[in-house]
């Protein structure tokens, strides 16, 4: 969990589940060339709302391992949040060669 300040005030659905997080100084290194992407994604996994004072708790996933939470008043990104991924699993579903499928899933992860 994150407690985070500076939402609107009693704003709904500040974040929803699915979206991705960046915040400076902290998360699994991502190595890349460009400095607005050098610290890992989190992913949010829950909605959360903030109240009135516009406080909200982020659940995120990974956790924040102690020592590596972010210093107070550090910037969080939502949008425009970029990621490198890789396949993790793949499924297609069984159809004769030259004929068009649908159903295929794919998940991916993070890649370092």
């Amino acid at each position: 969990m994150l407690t985070t300040a500076g939402w609107p005030a009693s704003l709904a659905q500040a974040v929803r589940a699915g979206d991705l997080l960046r915040m400076g100084g902290s998360g699994p290194a991502l190595a890349s060339a460009q400095a607005d992407v050098t610290d890992g994604a989190y992913l949010i996994t829950a909605d959360a709302d903030a109240d009135a004072s516009g406080n909200a708790t982020l659940a995120i996933d990974p956790p924040i391992v102690a020592g590596g939470s972010p210093a107070d008043g550090a910037a969080l990104r939502l949008a425009g949040t970029r990621l490198r991924a890789r396949i993790a699993a793949y499924d297609l579903p069984a159809v004769p060669p030259g004929q068009l499928f649908t159903g295929m899933t794919v998940d991916f992860m993070e890649a370092p």
